[in-house]
């Protein structure tokens, strides 16, 4: 194993996410994208942030995240509320990134030539003179030195779920993903349902003739 003990922190900190989120290993096809979904956490940080500046402009910087396995967290640089039909096109672009499946690159190489190459930097952060680089394609070229996925398919289903003020000049935007989004969206499924009932129409819009089944 490596010097300094990382691979050692980095296999006690993927189980301790597999036992912490209860994933059902037994039900999983394929153990090695079990772990993939766990250590690409913070790709979808780098996704959110590409579709922010691409909705909102390229004044949106990402001023804090908190991320795990179910949901994240982002705080971002702007002016204003974001209005519901922005944060719709934020969230079809990060699941189209998602669904294009693109390879992720990570190499390493000096700050400056990082900075030349056009990689996004986190305000306030304070860089060594060589740095890790994580290319998707050429959706997203960031500065980071976390955990990522071999590609963006891996990341699985995202949904944006709220967004608000913190601070002057800084929003944040709250998302779930993986099984958190899965658990919403089945929650929201079945809230529509019952209302459907109330109702007597069928989710999707038409009437229900009296008796029939929705």
């Amino acid at each position: 194993l490596g010097a300094g003990g990382q691979p050692e922190e980095l296999l006690r900190r993927v189980l301790h996410e597999i036992l912490a989120f209860n994933i059902d290993l037994a039900r999983e096809r394929d153990l090695s994208r079990a772990v993939s979904r766990i250590l690409g956490i913070v790709h979808r940080v780098h996704l959110l942030h590409a579709a922010l500046r691409q909705v909102l402009g390229t004044h949106a910087h990402q001023k804090g995240s908190l991320v795990d396995p179910a949901r994240l967290r982002f705080d971002v640089t702007h002016f204003s509320s974001m209005k519901p039909e922005e944060l719709e096109r934020v969230e079809d672009i990060v699941r189209r990134l998602i669904l294009k499946n693109t390879p992720v690159e990570t190499f390493e190489v000096a700050y400056d030539e990082a900075r030349k190459l056009g990689a996004m930097a986190l305000f306030g952060e304070k860089y060594g003179d060589t740095v890790r680089v994580v290319k998707i394609g050429n959706d997203s070229l960031e500065l980071c030195g976390g955990t990522h996925v071999a590609r963006t398919g891996d990341i699985g289903t995202f949904v944006l779920v709220s967004e608000g003020a913190v601070s002057s000049g800084v929003r944040r935007i709250e998302a779930l993903t993986a099984e958190g989004a899965h658990g919403f969206q089945r929650k929201g499924r079945g809230i529509l349902e019952d209302l459907a009932g109330l109702l007597k129409v069928a989710p999707e819009g038409r009437p229900v003739a009296d008796g029939g089944d929705l």
